[in-house]
């Protein structure tokens, strides 16, 4: 098996006569420790820390190190040198952070580095550090919930928030990392927060290599985004439409009012929604304003059905499964 999936065994560093690292490799700044007892070598990095802190959160390494050394195995100042191959020295500082905290806050709610959260969840996959691996599932699952209820409770629609200028950024982010580590459930809320314009806007990839989607999530995106146009008058907004004749109501006592708020409410609508669709958006309070009491309440209640049926399609609406498929399909 190779380390691209789990090291199954201790690569070694060099030829048998040579026992220390070629001018290439260089050590670690902050984790090179001289009490520790096994070497991590990542891309043309040294991580010197200890097996017995690696074992404690890694099943990956500590059933490696149940492995008998080589006779011939070359050691680095007494320690044996483990290559992984396929990871970033980037990603595994970060990783080693969360091993060897200076502060106990990386799952805390303050600010986060996305790309820190990442390299932290990948790496916990992979080498299964089973406590960090549930933590980061955790919060990546409250910050993209699967019930509306949930969404509507999340603060700000964030539980986290995150060291990046734009919401769209980090939708982008975490719908690749979502992909690439096999957290289905997540998808659907984030792409719904993505807003168009980013997706088409390429000045957006200058932020990094990794901020943008893939051509076909690309192509999914946009679609999805046309059926939430064309759902929108069917669901939340069905009360605008005067084919339905829910308002005004047949009590209404000011119906000439109602329908013009109403009207004016449709112009509005149709110009704030060229190319967006907020259709999990809150009640606007502007829209009840100039309602009859009863008109209003009709209005409030259709709008919130509508959000829930919303919701409840928002997987197919992305050409996804349904929510509980999704959520059995989740790596955990």
């Amino acid at each position: 098996m190779s380390s691209a999936d789990h090291p199954a065994k201790r690569p070694r560093l060099a030829d048998d006569d040579s026992n220390i690292p070629t001018p290439a490799i260089s050590r670690s700044q902050e984790f090179w420790f001289n009490d520790g007892s096994v070497i991590l070598q990542v891309e043309n990095t040294q991580f010197r820390v200890a097996q017995s802190l690696l074992a404690m959160h890694s099943s990956v390494f500590r059933d490696m190190f149940t492995i008998p050394l080589p006779p011939e195995e070359p050691l680095v100042e007494g320690c044996p040198v483990v290559v992984l191959s396929g990871d970033k020295a980037v990603d595994w500082s970060h990783l080693l952070r969360a091993v060897y905290p200076s502060r106990c806050d990386f799952f805390s709610p303050d600010k986060k580095d996305i790309h820190a959260f990442a390299a932290v969840f990948r790496l916990s996959k992979k080498y299964d550090f089973t406590v960090f691996r549930r933590e980061c599932l955790q919060c990546f699952k409250a910050e993209f919930p699967t019930t509306l209820e949930e969404y509507d409770d999340s603060p700000n629609k964030h539980q986290w928030k995150w060291t990046l200028s734009t919401s769209d950024l980090l939708s982008i982010l975490c719908i690749n990392l979502a992909r690439e580590l096999g957290i289905f459930s997540v998808l659907p809320v984030a792409f719904y927060q993505l807003n168009w314009s980013s997706v088409l806007d390429w000045d957006i990839v200058e932020v990094s290599q990794t901020a943008r989607l893939s051509p076909t999530d690309e192509r999914l995106f946009l679609r999805s985004q046309l059926r939430l146009l064309r759902l929108q008058s069917s669901t939340t907004m069905k009360w605008l439409s005067p084919q339905e004749s829910t308002i005004p109501q047949e009590l209404c006592e000011q119906r000439d009012i109602c329908i013009h708020a109403l009207e004016n409410i449709a112009k509005q609508r149709r110009e704030d929604l060229e190319m967006e669709a907020f259709v999990l958006d809150d009640w606007n309070t502007s829209w009840g304003e100039k309602l009859c009491s009863l008109c209003k309440m009709t209005a409030k209640s259709t709008f919130a059905e509508g959000r829930r049926q919303i919701f409840r399609q928002l997987p197919s609406i992305y050409e996804l499964p349904d929510w509980e498929v999704l959520k059995k399909m989740d790596f955990e």
